[in-house]
């Protein structure tokens, strides 16, 4: 979990398989506003994969399309939930997301979440 002007919290992790040599990982995660302000959107969130930059998948094969990370607004106190994804290879050891956390002064501060890529769910 981070707490700034933002509370990023990650609830959940899973792996499938894309292609016989390709994954994707799926990580949960909460964002709340702390802030006095209406953000009209998280910045950037990057991912990477052994310390590679990747392509991201859809948060779809991990939700259904039940929830969006990148809705189109936060309000102060609210929250969005949702997947953000990366695409690896099948032997990729850790995944990393690094969020740009939004600011009145547009100089967000980079926040980084690494985790162990679990096993391939069946």
């Amino acid at each position: 979990t981070y707490d700034g002007n933002f509370t990023i919290t990650a609830t959940d992790i899973k792996t499938i398989k894309r292609a016989d040599d390709e994954i994707a990982i799926g990580v949960r995660f909460e964002i709340t506003n702390n802030t006095d302000y209406f953000y009209s959107t998280i910045h950037t969130i990057d991912q990477y994969v052994d310390d590679v930059k990747v392509n991201d998948g859809y948060a779809s094969w991990f939700d259904n399309g039940k929830e969006d990370l990148y809705q189109s607004g936060i309000a102060k106190g609210k929250k969005v939930m949702g997947y953000a994804t990366a695409i690896a290879d099948k032997d990729s050891k850790k995944v990393e997301f690094v969020f740009e956390e939004p600011s009145s002064s547009y100089d967000g501060r980079k926040i980084h979440f690494v985790f162990d890529i679990p096993p391939v769910e069946e």
